[in-house]
């Protein structure tokens, strides 16, 4: 990292994913899920970084430091597993998955377009529809 104090005292509750003047997360997401950047390069890098930062910071820890997100990320792939051994291919719906609640959602064509198209009416699920659509990523609290 470039800024070893920054990823030193990263505390993910003090970030804001609708930040777009200077991020305060770190985008992440994206190139670790598709394996562009491997979790464990990136779990030395922030050890490297908090190594180099000022004795002065404080530094954060689990689970709000940047290696709490790096397991929190873990942990969330090890529950998608465990719900794919249950039922095969149940991670990402809510139908067989012994995570989530089923949620009765409606089926009218014209919500699914609003909500697709950005066009609900509410400004922060517009936004976040925007974000996907331009840059094909949006913050998990988006989504």
């Amino acid at each position: 990292s470039e800024r070893p104090n920054w990823t030193a005292s990263f505390e993910k509750p003090k970030t804001s994913c609708t930040e777009v003047s200077s991020p305060s997360t770190t985008a992440l997401s994206p190139y670790l899920s598709v394996g562009c950047l491997s979790p464990r390069t990136a779990w030395h890098a922030v050890a490297d970084a908090n190594k180099r930062a000022s004795s002065n910071i404080n530094r954060s820890k689990p689970p709000v430091s940047l290696h709490g997100q790096l397991l929190w990320r873990d942990f969330n792939n090890l529950i998608a597993h465990a719900a794919n051994a249950q039922h095969p291919g149940s991670w990402g719906r809510m139908e067989d998955n012994p995570y989530c609640r089923n949620v009765p959602w409606s089926s009218d064509p014209k919500l699914l377009a609003a909500w697709k198209d950005g066009r609900t009416g509410y400004p922060w699920i517009d936004a976040c529809m925007a974000q996907l659509r331009t840059e094909g990523w949006i913050h998990h609290l988006g989504r």
